[in-house]
């Protein structure tokens, strides 16, 4: 599957969980997971709490927090090599800032109500259940948000992690 292809399949994912199941950032974990071809279910189930600004409580937007888990799966320190001489995490550190960028630069915020508030018009409580329902029928909540901010940070992150791989596999070659 070329790269192209390949960041369609993690946004197209991605949005059709949100849309089907909710819970952002496994929607965003899941999207990637599939385009890469990666079974990883601990990922996955590790990602359940960042939903809903991180445990439904509204705070740092869960499909980020997916995107930065993400990421940490393709460039990051291994636990077996912890003295990281590598540097792996500064890899992983430049493009985490990167994702923080681009997302603040769209919704003007890295956090959930903030960005429900700029896409869907209402930022709620996911622990009422009343704003919990109206965000999700009324407002059309799950829908706008899965077709832009999760599908958005799907892309995002699937364009890192191939843009490090191609730069990280030029550098090899150089050597």
């Amino acid at each position: 599957m070329n790269d192209g292809a390949r960041i369609e399949m993690a946004v197209r994912r991605a949005v059709g969980y949100e849309e089907k199941y909710h819970g952002c950032a496994q929607c965003v974990v899941g999207g990637i997971l599939d385009a890469f071809g990666i079974a990883s279910p601990e990922v996955f189930r590790a990602a359940t709490g960042f939903s809903g600004g991180m445990g439904c409580t509204g705070r740092t937007c869960g499909a980020l927090t997916g995107g930065t888990l993400s990421v940490g799966l393709f460039i990051g320190r291994d636990r077996d090599n912890m003295e990281d001489v590598e540097r792996k995490r500064w890899r992983n550190f430049a493009l985490v800032k990167e994702l923080i960028e681009r997302f603040e630069h769209a919704y003007g915020s890295t956090e959930c109500r903030k960005v429900q508030e700029r896409v869907v018009g209402i930022g709620v409580d996911f622990w009422n259940p009343v704003d919990a329902a109206r965000f999700g029928h009324e407002y059309g909540g799950h829908h706008k948000c899965a077709v832009g901010v999760v599908g958005e940070v799907a892309r995002w992150t699937a364009e890192l992690v191939l843009r490090d791989a191609q730069t990280s596999d030029a550098g090899k070659e150089a050597h």
